[in-house]
């Protein structure tokens, strides 16, 4: 694999474990400090979703990278509100 595509790898995986982080609901059976983490993870995964800024890594970045439409895939995630829709999303 050539460095552009390893690259390239690396970045969807960024956004991919953003989406999931962000779509993460929490099991009955994990522990309250488990539960904790996932949710600090979750509210970093949606201010990283919803951020302006365009620098390298940022999901704005990401999305030219890739020619995705940022507000398509905010809209696919997250209601008027800025609520979670998109539990089961496909990535």
């Amino acid at each position: 694999m050539g460095d552009d595509k390893r690259e390239r790898a690396l970045w969807a995986a960024v956004l991919i474990q953003a989406i999931e982080d962000v779509n993460w609901t929490p099991k009955e059976t994990i522990s309250q400090a488990i539960k904790q983490r996932h949710l600090h993870e979750k509210e970093k995964a949606k201010a990283y979703l919803k951020a302006k800024r365009a620098g390298i890594g940022s999901f704005l970045w990401i999305c030219e990278l890739f020619d995705i439409d940022p507000d398509k895939v905010r809209e696919a995630i997250f209601d008027n509100n800025g609520r979670c829709i998109s539990a089961g999303l496909e990535v």
